[in-house]
């Protein structure tokens, strides 16, 4: 191959988007081998029907040991999709002062399968997995998003980009959810009948500037850099009827920071499974040789 030749094809690859995808994966492979990421991955559209694919598919799978023979099983899925902005063209999220967590919580935005939960976590089990979140303590979530400087004819691409992941995301969804359709939501004993968690996360990495835009106490704009957004989308239709969903929107240069906060709240997560499923206070040597779970006492969690 011909060092002309060679330049044009990078050249040709740099106009396209699969640069900032191969960063994604090589960010997500980087992470001490707690994910994994299997590239493209195909998905049904019932709207369109037909098959479509995401830029992405990072899975973070993790296994506890709660007696001799068993695990639990919880997995955090990213469904991701990549976007570059061209120079000069940043992406502006539109702030809106809420409670990020209450809205998830209230609308049901979480795409979260589960069967064999610990009775003792049963009621407050969406607030649990959001002790650890990256989204506790924010006051304000993303009511929209606006492509700077695009021509009024062009279409959005972000727009046409969190649809697509939320269509992906209740392919995957749908899967698991299939897959426990038989199985009881709790347990009395995680050490007979381990726990199943998986989690479905829409995200949207964006290669280029990301800015806040809001009104100040004045009723001014206000315009700021920011590096993530938890953003609120609408959409339903005959085949999609959750209406309300939550996207993240992440600088790629601050994707490794993001998926380190995710595994925090994964290992949390983790971690209060096996408390309150009685088996917390044990080593893995100790569940090993037998051990059984030890009620635990019960607490009154944070409500919204």
């Amino acid at each position: 191959m011909s060092p002309e030749f060679e330049a044009k094809v990078i050249a040709d690859l740099e106009k396209t988007g699969f640069p900032s995808e191969f960063q994604v994966r090589r960010t997500i492979y980087l992470r001490s081998g707690r994910w994994d990421s299997t590239g493209t991955m195909g998905f049904f559209d019932l709207d369109e029907q037909k098959l479509r694919q995401i830029d992405v598919y990072a899975f973070m799978p993790c296994g506890d040991r709660v007696s001799r023979k068993n695990s639990t099983h919880t997995v955090w899925n990213l469904i991701i999709e990549v976007k570059k902005s061209e120079g000069g063209k940043p992406w502006v999220v539109f702030k809106e002062r809420r409670d990020v967590i209450r809205d998830v919580l209230l609308w049901h935005q979480d795409l979260v399968s589960f069967c064999n939960l610990p009775a003792a976590w049963d009621k407050n089990f969406s607030w649990r997995i959001y002790e650890n979140s990256p989204c506790k303590g924010l006051d304000w979530i993303g009511a929209g998003i606006h492509e700077s400087f695009k021509q009024p004819s062009e279409a959005s691409r972000p727009y046409a980009a969190m649809m697509s992941l939320i269509k992906a995301a209740e392919h995957f969804h749908g899967e698991h959810h299939a897959a426990m359709k038989d199985s009881t939501p709790v347990t009395e004993d995680i050490s007979e009948h381990p726990t199943r968690v998986f989690f479905i996360r829409p995200v949207l990495v964006l290669d280029g500037e990301l800015l806040s835009a809001e009104l100040d106490g004045a009723g001014k704009l206000k315009v700021s850099e920011i590096d993530f957004a938890p953003l609120h989308v609408g959409y339903k239709t005959a085949s999609y009827t959750r209406e309300r969903y939550r996207v993240d929107v992440v600088r790629l240069s601050a994707l490794d920071g993001y998926l380190a906060s995710t595994e925090k709240q994964h290992d949390a997560i983790r971690k209060a499974i096996l408390d309150l499923g009685g088996l917390g206070a044990f080593t893995e040597d100790e569940i090993y040789n037998g051990a059984k779970p030890k009620r635990p006492i019960e607490s009154k969690d944070p409500g919204p």
